[in-house]
């Protein structure tokens, strides 16, 4: 509504005029962008864009039945949809390796870990411990990390370190 007010303060002419909601957020495709970008998370952005977006789709009157709100929500948002998820299976299959290479025990706990959270659980795997050096084993030749006695592959005992005249001998 549009008045326009003279000195004393009476109206003299009213109008009524319309504004359009425009956004950049008024699409569910630039929704689901936004958010894979901003919380790169497959086990939060992909139940939201699958569950949520279609219920608003139907709350808002853009879709007669939930199946509809569904295939329109799902036909807008699958490019960053399957970007993020194909980073989380990317993600997740490195941590896989990386265990397997390092001996670590709990493999699939930690893939999964990584696999539903994406990057953030990606950082949270690589700083929550000390990484070993990794150096060849002289028994099977294959790359072992040093922080156990054993080699993983080949079970062969490591050879004592060369001694350097300053152990204490008790």
């Amino acid at each position: 509504m549009l008045l326009w007010v003279d000195v004393q303060g009476g109206v003299i002419r009213r109008e009524e005029v319309e504004t359009g909601q425009s956004s950049i957020f008024n699409t569910t495709g630039t929704l689901a962008t936004v958010l894979s970008l901003g919380v790169p998370v497959p086990a939060l952005t992909t139940p939201i864009s699958a569950f949520v977006f279609p219920l608003y789709e139907l709350w808002s009157g853009e879709a007669p039945n939930y199946p509809t709100a569904v295939a329109k929500t799902l036909s807008a948002c699958w490019p960053p949809l399957l970007a993020l998820n194909l980073l989380g299976i990317a993600l997740a299959w490195w941590c896989y390796r990386r265990q397997l290479r390092f001996g670590q025990p709990r493999v699939w706990p930690w893939t999964l870990f990584v696999l539903f959270f994406g990057v953030r659980a990606l950082l949270a795997y690589l700083f929550h411990r000390g990484w070993p050096v990794r150096e060849v084993c002289p028994s099977c030749r294959q790359p072992a990390p040093r922080d156990r006695e054993v080699c993983f592959s080949c079970d062969e005992p490591f050879p004592e370190p060369a001694p350097k005249g300053t152990e204490v001998l008790v």
